[in-house]
C-alpha cells in the first residue's frame, strides 16, 4: 500500500515476490499514481476504512473458496511510508477482523508524527516547489 507504485522499493519488493511465486495487488491511495477521483472522498491519512475494503475484497474474491469461504491462500499485507501509516491504523482499528483475515502484515517506515512532519515540511520547504 502506498502513494505510488512507481517507486523503486514498491518495484524490488514487487519484483521480488512475483519471483519468489506471489500473486500481487497494489492498494493505491484515491487519486495518486494519475487515478482519476471519483467521489468526493480524498486520501488522508486516516484512510484506514479504504485498506480494509481492499483487503477484505481480496481475501473474498481471491483467497477465500466462494463456496465454502474456507481460506486456500494466505493473504499478506506491506505498507510502507503513509501506506505503513494506515495499515497500521487497519491492523489496529479492525483488531481481531484483521488477524482473521491477514496472514501477516508489514509496515515500513511509518511516518509516526504526521502533524510534527506537516509543520516541519511547512515551515522549512513551503514556498520551494
Amino acid at each position: 500500500m502506498g502513494g505510488d507504485s512507481k517507486n523503486l522499493y514498491t518495484l524490488a519488493l514487487l519484483w521480488q515476490a512475483r519471483q519468489s511465486g506471489y500473486k500481487i495487488a497494489t492498494v493505491l491511495f484515491r487519486g495518486a499514481n494519475g487515478l482519476p477521483i471519483t467521489t468526493p472522498k480524498l486520501s488522508y491519512s486516516g484512510s484506514w476504512e479504504d485498506v480494509g475494503f481492499a483487503i477484505e475484497y481480496v481475501n473474498k474474491k481471491y483467497v477465500c473458496d466462494p463456496k465454502t469461504n474456507v481460506k486456500r491462500t494466505r493473504l499478506y499485507a506491506f505498507g510502507t511510508s503513509l501506506g505503513a501509516n494506515i495499515l497500521g491504523m487497519y491492523l489496529g482499528k479492525s483488531g481481531k477482523k484483521a488477524s482473521e483475515v491477514l496472514d501477516a502484515a508489514v509496515i515500513y517506515g511509518v511516518p509516526w508524527s504526521i502533524s510534527k512532519g506537516y509543520k516541519f515540511f511547512y515551515e522549512n520547504f513551503y514556498g520551494l516547489y
